[in-house]
């Protein structure tokens, strides 16, 4: 039987005679389906039962269909040119610039979490693996259609056991030097996210996966460690064993990229090849061992998807991950994922052809859009079963979400919500999410959302009604005074890094200058404004890149310290290379700034 996305054609449409040519996207003739006749079944009513129930109404779904072959098609050419020249690269390599690379981490860094012993914050500890069995063993290479990390892969060799351990206790041991410095905050938890299943054997031998709990046992700091993995990897005597090396004490998560519970968003946007069965047969797998905790992995607006829909779909994703969770005994929390646009993803595919209203065909999510999400959740008793991840979380990014200025700069106001929605991670109060959010209310950005969703009334404004006391309240507190004017200062600050002369001239006069290492000199230079124009902070470069686009933007990730609030922070500017831009009209300061 002909398959399409992996799929049998009977269960797609029901009646293979809707069917005409070829219809395995397996095969090289994917270009050979008959949308046109399939979509027209769709928009006369005829949908799989299956179907039904989505987040995308019929006419949605006819519209997605007619797009997926040739969009199939330029991502299998994009992905498969990105893996062949990467294993080229690596192939071409010097062998001692091999070793040292195949015992090195791929990357890492720390963002909040919700707490546990004291501390809300994580590391993440990208490992260098083999890559992902489901990509490799696909003959075509798609693997999950919105994952970025096998850029990160070895390629042309897997890496032993031995040079696993080296790369986790490289990375281990410069994190905890940094935590010395005050460069990172103290974290208690440590994540393995990497291409691929940390439970595969065949990815991550099981004498590393070992011997890495077993030195994460040794610091008594570390209370949480979570690994991903597919469904299929999830085995109770694997499960048994990795907690053996693991102190009683502390607590292993297990991350499932589930992704969404609406089947049509499932089949065409996302490419797991498993759905809530297998997810639900992994997590029996885990109940019964009391340090264990599901996580529910949920991309925020993946392909073809709007932000009405897309928030629509979050919340029916959180809803089953914490019933099926208490249902199979066993605690249950969902971490969503907003999109980014990460090279060799179909995002990326999306993200350069043109859409429907002149733009582009794909634009990540807004961030108020998931600052909704907050506030919906909390209106649902969900909030404690939620994390946001970190705009990090993925490599490669050309676009991230944010809210973005029509100069196709950040807003201004992009920090404060972004900030916003990562502190909430950590505290959980839906008070102080608010009061940090409120300075942002006033720009233009939240009115253009707020007419852009078709959403029934806004949870947002619903829950300042009712908590309007309870703010004012917060804002009279002396240790929130003090934060407010700590990140109004940094937001003055950021004004002067992102839009002053003395930086865009010297980023200018980097970029004509031909120098290997002009964005580290940049990097740096912005790095020292920002440490000499704050007080009492620790400013730390965590990422710098150019990207591809008419002001020449160079995108930079800072991570800063503050030592008068104890308070860390992940900061994003964009500044430009090419043309000087200045800074836009004021708009709103946002109230409170002073407090």
């Amino acid at each position: 039987m002909a398959h399409w996305l992996g799929v049998p054609i009977r269960e797609v449409i029901g009646d293979e005679s809707l069917y005409a040519g070829r219809l395995d996207l397996h095969k090289a003739d994917i270009g050979n389906l008959d949308v046109e006749r399939l979509a027209a079944h769709w928009e006369q009513g005829v949908v799989p039962e299956r179907y039904r129930h989505s987040h995308l109404t019929a006419r949605r779904q006819a519209a997605v269909l007619r797009c997926v072959p040739a969009l199939m098609k330029a991502y299998v050419e994009r992905r498969h040119e990105m893996l062949c020249r990467i294993e080229e690269e690596q192939r071409r390599l010097p062998s001692g610039q091999m070793r040292a690379l195949r015992s090195r981490a791929a990357w890492h860094s720390v963002n909040t979490t919700h707490p546990t012993a004291g501390s809300c914050y994580r590391l993440q500890l990208g490992l260098r693996t083999t890559g992902c069995q489901y990509r490799r063993d696909d003959p075509l290479h798609r693997g999950c259609y919105n994952c970025g990390f096998f850029v990160n892969t070895l390629l042309a060799s897997a890496p032993t056991a031995g040079e696993l351990l080296q790369q986790f206790r490289c990375c281990h041991e410069e994190s905890e030097r940094e935590v010395k410095r005050h460069a990172v905050p103290a974290y208690a938890t440590v994540e393995f996210p990497c291409d691929g299943s940390f439970l595969n054997p065949t990815e991550v031998p099981s004498e590393a996966a070992f011997a890495v709990l077993r030195e994460l046992a040794l610091n008594a700091r570390i209370s949480r460690v979570m690994v991903e993995s597919r469904p299929e990897f999830v085995h109770r005597e694997y499960i048994a064993r990795l907690l053996s090396n693991l102190r009683p004490d502390q607590a292993l998560e297990v991350g499932i990229g589930l992704e969404t519970v609406d089947p049509f968003i499932s089949l065409v946007s996302i490419h797991k090849g498993y759905g809530a069965r297998e997810f639900e047969q992994a997590v029996c797998s885990l109940a019964g061992f009391p340090p264990c905790r599901v996580l529910a992995y949920s991309i925020f607006k993946p392909a073809y998807v709007t932000e009405t829909e897309a928030i629509d779909d979050a919340l029916s994703m959180c809803r089953y991950v914490v019933q099926a969770g208490r249902r199979l005994g066993i605690d249950s929390v969902v971490k969503y994922e907003p999109a980014t646009v990460a090279r060799g993803t179909l995002l990326d595919v999306l993200y350069d052809r043109p859409g429907p209203d002149g733009g582009r065909a794909y634009s990540p999510p807004q961030y108020w859009s998931i600052a909704e999400l907050v506030a919906r959740l909390y209106e649902e008793g969900l909030a404690d079963a939620m994390r946001i991840g970190a705009r990090e979380d993925m490599d490669l990014l050309r676009a991230m979400p944010a809210i973005y200025h029509p100069n196709g700069m950040l807003s201004r106001f992009d920090f404060v919500l972004y900030d916003a929605v990562q502190q909430f991670n950590a505290h959980h109060s839906i008070d102080m999410f608010l009061a940090d959010i409120e300075p942002a209310l006033g720009d233009s950005s939240y009115q253009n959302w707020r007419a852009a969703v078709s959403l029934d009334g806004l949870a947002l404004e619903r829950l300042y009604a009712d908590r309007e006391a309870a703010i004012r309240g917060l804002r009279q507190n002396a240790s929130f005074r003090a934060r407010r004017r700590f990140l109004g200062a940094l937001f003055r600050c950021l004004d002067d890094v992102e839009y002053g002369e003395v930086v865009q001239r010297f980023l200018r006069l980097q970029a004509t200058s031909g120098a290997p290492d002009w964005l580290d000199a940049a990097a740096e230079m912005v790095r020292e404004q920002l440490q000499g124009s704050l007080e009492n902070v620790a400013v730390s470069l965590a990422s710098v890149q150019a990207l591809d686009d008419p002001l020449g933007l160079i995108q930079m990730e800072l991570n800063l310290y503050s030592y008068a609030t104890a308070s860390y922070h992940s900061v994003w500017i964009n500044i430009p290379s090419r043309d000087r831009v200045s800074l836009p009209a004021v708009e709103v300061e946002g109230p409170g700034w002073q407090a």
